[in-house]
């Protein structure tokens, strides 16, 4: 018998680890590299002496890491202090802006904005600082920074700036070379500096070298929320003159609006804008506005925009790309069903119409019984979408795919779940997706083995075409104390398989026995694993008389140690479940306190011993809706982190 598959995802679940540098790296961003692959930036906390600091790598089409570039990936900036709040954009030449918020003058209220260009061989570009280019060093502080190319091989950032008495919008443009064009100030250009305050901007190039920017406005809102604007910023770093002064009011509602801003291209020279709305709902609604090159809202959209989705319950969470036809496609968290959140998705066309085969408040795009969250979308290059999305669940957090059409159908062959790509007991999350430019997508993602420190990993999502293959793996998870693995092959139910394992110093030993179940996925879990030992996994089976082998898989056993994750998920909707970790077997405490520094809960956790854990805060505790704080204590170690509860 040969086995084979249709592929739709990378030979192995999460399967390229990006950078498993000591200590922990998070938080990816990702752009494609023109040339089906992509490059993958993330916050990074190895070098102890200046953590937090941000490093980049290359991964090529194919899914490799790029062999010019440094193992573990090239720094973009290790200056002192705090790094962070990074975005990114590709410079037309396989290299990578990042742009992020900086701390190195070590004060809390004065953060600047610093960019930094990576060339395709994965160096600083000529004219570049080492540790990156301030953009933005004036008075005051300055925060959320967002970059585009500007379609010259230079960028374009926008951010929100407390140079003045309210915050307002400035951006800069800076060439490849890292010099600023004629036009440009030190310290960047005024966007809007309307009265009140101007915050969290997005901003989408505008093809002449320029770009239009959004931002929630407080100018002419009472109530303190925001109102939605753009604006429209020249090649030469003036405003367009044929847009009003101070922006275009794209959405004016009766209370707050403008959260989570995001901009696609219409293909005519403006944009459609999608957003979170809270005017009408305290747990957000989704809208969209288009605003041509004009800076007027085009004839077919309502003034205040178009309602996406104001379904009961909490909508946010917000992604959206072109449909490349002049529309636009989103995906979000979606909590209607009253018991967790599943994703929906909407088509709007150009003409401020739902696309066929899309419905009112949206079409649903993956459910199941745990928590599907924080979708992230790519183009399929026939006007459809893939998300990549991570589910939560009161064990750990997995990362699951689905391929939708632009119709508003789900591709043949997808399930309603999404089909699952990073699964197991270790956390999985934070999936950024790019398209690979031929059908496919590029998705990277946090991921932490037993939830200790968490490295970088990426995975390929390949055209839905027929592909033959052999039995795969396609996940394996390391705790202290287990390692956890799976294989897949189609057609291979029922099918037995021999599990074997070795060390660096021993030879091929049988680990298990095992068969395949009825959808060809083959588990085993290793509980005679030492912590801080790596092993070699393959699995041996038979194809007619063939004997075959798996490719061999290495996994290093973590050994525990102190850490906390918060709640997972975070913000809780229902269920407050905190996820920690226990470096010894001895007395530790967890402690919640509510924003007042009052103690909800104290609470012995050291019985449960060392290693990864989960515990359910809310029975017999009221948790109203608000911020807190948790702390672990064990031994002379404390650790903190921050908690939402939204109700």
């Amino acid at each position: 018998m040969i086995l084979s598959a249709v592929l739709f995802t990378a030979a192995s679940a999460c399967d390229l680890p990006v950078c498993t540098a000591p200590r922990s790296q998070d938080n990816p961003h990702i752009v494609s590299d023109g040339a089906g692959g992509a490059i993958i930036v993330w916050h990074d906390t190895r070098n102890p002496s200046t953590n937090p600091d941000i490093y980049a790598q290359h991964i090529t089409a194919g899914l490799a890491i790029d062999p010019i570039w440094p193992v573990n990936g090239a720094p973009v900036t290790a200056a002192p202090g705090s790094q962070d709040v990074i975005d990114v954009a590709p410079d037309g030449a396989g290299g990578v802006f990042v742009v992020w918020e900086d701390d190195r003058k070590y004060s809390a209220s004065q953060y600047d904005i610093y960019g930094q260009h990576i060339t395709a061989s994965g160096t600083v570009a000529a004219g570049w600082p080492t540790d990156g280019l301030a953009l933005c060093a004036a008075t005051g502080d300055q925060r959320f920074p967002r970059v585009v190319s500007d379609g010259s091989g230079g960028l374009i950032a926008v951010w929100e700036d407390h140079r003045g008495p309210d915050a307002d919008i400035y951006g800069m443009r800076v060439n490849g070379n890292g010099t600023a064009p004629l036009g440009w100030l030190l310290n960047g250009n005024p966007v809007c500096t309307a009265p009140k305050d101007q915050v969290e901007p997005a901003l989408m190039a505008d093809g002449a070298g320029g770009a239009i920017v959004v931002w929630a406005d407080a100018r002419s809102d009472p109530t303190g929320g925001g109102d939605v604007y753009a604006g429209r910023i020249l090649a030469n770093g003036g405003p367009d003159p044929a847009w009003p002064n101070q922006g275009s009011v794209l959405s004016a509602f009766w209370g707050p609006q403008g959260a989570e801003l995001h901009l696609v291209t219409d293909g005519v020279g403006g944009a459609i804008v999608g957003w979170v709305d809270y005017s009408a709902s305290p747990s957000g609604d989704i809208y969209a506005q288009r605003v041509s090159a004009a800076g007027v809202v085009p004839a077919g959209w309502p003034a205040n925009g178009f309602p996406v989705c104001t379904a009961p319950s909490g909508q946010f969470n917000l992604d959206m790309i072109s449909d490349e036809s002049g529309g636009a496609l989103f995906v979000w968290d979606d909590y209607r069903n009253a018991t967790n959140s599943d994703l929906y998705g909407h088509h709007i066309l150009a003409n401020g119409t739902m696309a066929p085969g899309w419905i009112a408040n949206g079409n649903l795009v993956a459910t199941g019984p745990d928590y599907q969250v924080r979708g992230s979308l790519a183009k399929d290059k026939q006007g459809g979408m893939y998300t990549a999305f991570d589910v939560d669940n009161p064990t750990d957090h997995d990362i699951c795919v689905q391929h939708m059409m632009g119709n508003g159908m789900l591709a043949s062959g997808w399930p309603a779940t999404g089909k699952p790509e990073c699964i197991g007991p270790a956390d999985d999350d934070e999936a950024r997706a790019v398209s690979d430019g031929a059908g496919g997508m590029i998705v990277a993602s946090f991921h932490a083995d037993a939830q200790v420190n968490g490295d970088i990993y990426a995975f390929w999502v390949r055209p839905d075409l027929p592909v033959a293959t052999l039995v795969s793996l396609v996940s394996d998870e390391a705790q202290p104390d287990q390692v956890a693995l799976s294989w897949y092959g189609a057609q291979a139910g029922g099918l037995a398989a021999t599990v074997e394992r070795r060390t660096t110093q021993s030879d091929w030993t049988t680990l298990a026995n095992i068969s395949a179940d009825g959808s060809g996925t083959f588990r085993c879990d290793d509980r005679s694993v030492a912590a801080g030992t790596r092993y070699g996994y393959r699995l041996s089976y038979h194809s007619g008389a063939e004997a075959l082998f798996t490719f061999e898989t290495w996994v290093d056993v973590p050994k525990p140690v102190l850490a906390l994750y918060g709640l997972r998920p975070n913000p809780a909707i229902g269920e407050c479940v905190a996820s920690f970790s226990l470096a010894e077997n001895r007395p530790a405490m967890l402690e919640v306190f509510d924003v007042t520094g009052r103690k909800v809960i104290s609470q012995e956790v050291g019985g449960l011993g060392m290693g990864a854990h989960r515990l359910r805060l809310d029975q017999g505790v009221h948790f109203a809706a608000g911020v807190y704080a948790l702390r672990l204590i064990q031994g002379n170690k404390s650790l903190t982190a921050r908690a939402v509860v939204v109700r």
